[in-house]
């Protein structure tokens, strides 16, 4: 069968970014979130679900001086999600791949505004469980994300 189903997360997370603001051309970034999300499943009901991601941004800095850094780049990305709810037993893994660009901008010596946008297509394994059926399915799809972030600068991190 086919599904379409319109998808909205929000959530947070946790940053780890090898260059925020230095003169340097590469930069890795490790974005660890948590979102919540709800939709409708084939078996017509609808639940709220906790979904775990960890996604790695591959960025190469376009513009760098001392007040911003506009750098762009691949991600890949892995998903969990998990839901034991009333009738159902939901379980999910995703891998994600995709473009993103994105912009540091230098509030002071030891912090930076983070803003990221991207494109990415999802593929997915899961399955959906009740006392009476089992569906196991796969599927795609993708889209666009935003993600804004206040950044920690470590004195290293400086522009140099």
């Amino acid at each position: 069968f086919k599904a379409d189903i319109d998808l909205e997360r929000n959530g947070g997370g946790l940053i780890l970014d090898t260059n925020i603001s230095q003169n340097k051309v590469f930069n890795y970034r490790l974005n660890l979130g948590y979102y919540k999300y709800e939709h409708k499943y084939p078996l017509a009901v609808t639940q709220e679900h906790k979904y775990y991601t960890l996604d790695n941004t591959f960025g190469f800095g376009i513009v760098r001086t001392e007040n911003i850094r506009l750098w762009a780049g691949p991600m890949i990305g892995f998903g969990y999600a998990k839901t034991t709810e009333s009738d159902i037993n939901y379980s999910e893994i995703t891998f994600c791949f995709g473009g993103v660009f994105g912009l540091n901008a230098h509030l002071s010596s030891a912090l930076s505004l983070g803003i990221t946008l991207g494109i990415k297509s999802e593929y997915l394994v899961g399955s959906e469980e009740t006392s009476s059926k089992e569906i196991v399915y796969s599927g795609n799809f993708g889209g666009y994300y935003a993600n804004i972030a206040l950044l920690y600068r470590l004195d290293s991190d400086l522009y140099k």
